[in-house]
């Protein structure tokens, strides 16, 4: 169960389970926001005997143009708040994604886990992503995505490669297609075997999965 405040913005979301009987909520999440409406905050609550019990915090913080630059998760233990995890996202002149660093909380510090570096166009649109691992005190690849756009500038492929006995090999290809009104009907997944694309999965319309079997079967 969802609920708004004026401005749309969602404030709880419950959720429920069935004790045999009834309906009876079992957890529940409360947003809370800024005067310019960011969301701030999450709290993640959950229900044992008649009290509810704090799981995690996310709190939330922006630069002065808005931009969301840190998500740090806490824990619930011991009747206090305790760092787990912080993402940290950089931006260039002109207000465009170009890093993403995830460190988690350990022994008192927060340590390196993972990064990605990121390639915008001029209109903004991320075209690579560079994806790297915290290993023996240096960063090292193990996955980085290409992204191609059609001429309305929808998203037209997302091919993305893993970093193999120091050299990058494709491993999924990912494309889509559009209908008349910029609504995503088709996702074809495909996997690189034996040097070329074999197809994987296709997603049609609300994303129901069918096999590469039925694929043949089903299209023309």
């Amino acid at each position: 169960t969802w609920t708004y405040d004026d401005q749309g913005n969602e404030i709880t979301h419950s959720s429920q389970g069935w004790n045999g009987s009834e309906w009876s909520e079992s957890a529940i999440d409360t947003e809370m926001y800024n005067a310019d409406g960011q969301r701030t905050s999450i709290l993640s609550r959950y229900l044992s005997g008649s009290a509810w019990v704090n799981q995690y915090l996310y709190r939330y913080a922006y630069d002065a143009n808005g931009n969301e630059t840190i998500d740090l998760c806490q824990n619930w233990s011991g009747g206090a708040w305790v760092n787990s995890r912080r993402w940290t996202f950089t931006y260039d002149t002109n207000g465009y994604n170009v890093n993403f660093l995830w460190e988690v909380w350990s022994n008192g510090a927060w340590v390196n886990y993972g990064r990605s570096i990121i390639t915008n166009d001029a209109s903004g649109r991320e075209t690579y992503s560079l994806q790297q691992a915290w290993y023996n005190g240096s960063w090292v690849n193990y996955g980085q995505d290409a992204f191609t756009y059609d001429g309305n500038g929808r998203e037209a492929t997302d091919l993305y490669d893993t970093w193999t006995n120091n050299a990058w090999v494709h491993s999924t290809l990912n494309s889509f297609t559009f209908d008349r009104n910029g609504n995503r009907t088709d996702e074809l997944e495909q996997a690189w075997k034996l040097n070329s694309w074999v197809n994987s999965t296709w997603y049609i319309d609300s994303w129901i999965k069918i096999s590469a079997i039925q694929i043949q079967v089903t299209t023309p």
